[in-house]
């Protein structure tokens, strides 16, 4: 057999039952260079004439890699599981991961379905070990996520040498026009090296140090609320030869009153301090409703904006505390520049 130029040699020996209403599965090899996957013992599929399915644990190993699954549907009741354990991300084929990607590591995971077709829930768990990836190394990934009614929550955690990353999630999958569906998303780094991140992708930037990131996204969906901060106190940028220290550095972006993004950055160097405000010129509501259109809905018509009221949104102001309802506003981009420096 040979599937998008990767060669494998796939044998299945099975018995069907004298009923026929089901199968003893007894041989199953998946061969391609290097690995050779192999059933560990047999096993048994069965369906009945009501459309009941029930397929035993099929286990198959390559080595120390072995990945079990099970799966059984009785009077519309779901019950399936996967079981994957120290799946080899350095043995893949390589016709199916690119060389220059230099994926490895081992993978373990657990994931469960269970309840109706109508309404499924799931839960998994995996970890990513002794990970590799470009030029990163000792990567290590857990994650963990339940899906029920539309939507999925977990948590994520990324550790590297060039950082460490923490992130947690509840959201829908799907937008339902006139429903409140919340959203929370939260995500947390340490000092990130932003050489080795750039390193690890091909490229080079003439700065050194690290950077902090934070980012919660709350609200709804069709109203999400984005707080970002990110800080720095040890950037040098470099330039012609000549390092410039940078003492602070902060960036900050938070809705405004009207629910546009405003962004204030601050920059601490050689005793002087700049600062820049800008108020981008569409809210983030509105760009979920141009990117994922479900309905023919028009939403409101922007909302006038006094003079007095552009000026005003030059500085960063407190987070609003209400719902204003506009998901529509496109102005210009407003910018303020000021420096004692």
């Amino acid at each position: 057999v040979k599937m998008a130029s990767l060669p494998l040699v796939n044998r299945v020996e099975a018995t069907i039952d004298p009923d026929n209403k089901g199968l003893q599965l007894t041989a199953l090899t998946v061969e391609y260079p290097s690995l050779v996957w192999t059933l560990e013992a047999p096993a048994h599929l069965g369906w009945t004439d009501a459309g009941d399915v029930k397929v035993e644990p099929i286990a198959v190993r390559a080595g120390e890699q072995r990945v079990v699954a099970n799966f059984a549907l009785a009077q519309k009741q779901l019950l399936a599981n996967l079981v994957i354990s120290a799946f080899d991300l350095g043995r893949l084929p390589k016709p199916l991961i690119p060389e220059s990607l230099k994926l490895g590591g081992l993978v373990d995971a657990k994931a469960k379905l269970w309840g109706t077709a109508a309404k499924p829930e799931a839960e998994a768990t995996a970890a990513w070990r002794a990970g590799t990836v470009l030029t990163l190394e000792q990567v290590a990934v857990e994650a963990k996520a339940h899906y029920l009614d539309e939507r999925v929550d977990g948590t994520l955690s990324v550790s590297t040498k060039t950082g460490d990353v923490a992130a947690d999630f509840a959201v829908p999958i799907v937008r339902k026009p006139g429903k409140s569906q919340p959203v929370a998303v939260h995500v947390k780094s340490g000092p990130i090296d932003v050489p080795g991140v750039a390193q690890a992708f091909g490229a080079k930037v003439p700065v050194e140090g690290a950077v902090s990131v934070k980012l919660d996204v709350d609200g709804t969906l069709d109203a999400p609320k984005p707080v970002l901060h990110a800080e720095s106190t040890n950037l040098v940028v470099l330039n012609a030869g000549q390092k410039i220290p940078f003492d602070r550095v902060t960036f900050h972006v938070e809705p405004g009153p009207d629910e546009r993004p405003v962004s204030a950055l601050a920059v601490t160097a050689m005793g002087g301090l700049t600062q820049v405000n800008a108020v981008a010129p569409m809210t983030l509501a509105a760009l979920i409703e141009a990117y994922l259109p479900v309905s023919t809905k028009k939403g409101p018509a922007p909302k006038p904006v006094s003079p007095q009221g552009r000026e005003a949104k030059r500085s960063v102001p407190e987070r609003a505390n209400r719902e204003t309802g506009v998901d529509w506003i496109v102005e210009p981009l407003l910018v303020d520049v000021q420096s004692n420096g």
